[in-house]
């Protein structure tokens, strides 16, 4: 199981605008702020062809940052066209400006680590004594579901049956209703982003038609 699609997306689009960036100033040591066409910037990258994900990304890289890369499309001057002197059009820049490039190196790898981290399969155990945890975390970091609890019967049901089930099913078997379920499996998710930093898609599979499933949970039943 791997974060999803969309995820994955949106972190690989700021990887690339961020790799734009640093060809632009290995190429140009000595300038400290660029302004480029945009149509440079569209064709860097398959990924940096819709316009507005773009400034999305590029006002996300500001926040993160603090504003230590900043990134923003800018109009050009009107330009009036020869043919036909009424009609006027505006070249669009692609403007940025790296404060310190230190900051930038760190804040790259550190998008570059949680694209690493959020797209490789990640395997957890559910171990007898209702202790949950990803494969190869310390005793310190590990998630005591209580083996009475409705959490702790519902991972432990799924990774058994290792298929999809309709969360009407799910319900009868814990003897709990749907909306629970629903709650149950938030708050699974919760836990492994909160506790381990991993995507909330990191567990469970669904479906609409199917219900729920997990792949990647082994048991440890002695």
């Amino acid at each position: 199981m791997i974060a999803s699609h969309s995820q994955n997306k949106t972190l690989n689009r700021l990887a690339k605008i961020l790799e734009f960036v640093e060809t632009q100033y290995r190429s140009h040591a000595d300038k400290e702020t660029f302004f480029l066409g945009a149509s440079e910037i569209f064709r860097f990258d398959p990924l940096l062809s819709d316009m507005d994900l773009l400034k999305m990304g590029f006002e996300k890289i500001t926040d993160d940052t603090g504003g230590n890369v900043k990134i923003e499309f800018r109009q050009g001057l009107p330009e009036r066209n020869t043919a036909d002197p009424t009609h006027v059009s505006y070249e669009l820049y692609v403007w940025f400006y790296v404060e310190d490039q230190n900051k930038f190196r760190d804040y790259q790898s550190s998008v570059r680590s949680r694209i690493e981290r959020e797209t490789k399969a990640v395997q957890f155990i559910l171990d007898s004594q209702g202790f949950f945890y990803p494969e190869g975390t310390g005793p310190e970091n590990r998630h005591s579901l209580k083996r009475n609890s409705n959490r702790y019967q519902l991972l432990y049901l799924l990774a058994k049956e290792n298929r999809y089930i309709a969360t009407k099913e799910l319900a009868e078997k814990l003897n709990v209703s749907a909306p629970i379920v629903r709650k149950r499996i938030g708050e699974i998710r919760n836990i492994i982003a909160k506790k381990w930093e991993l995507s909330r898609e990191a567990l469970f599979e669904s479906d609409n038609a199917s219900g729920y499933r997990v792949t990647n949970v082994t048991l440890q039943e002695s």
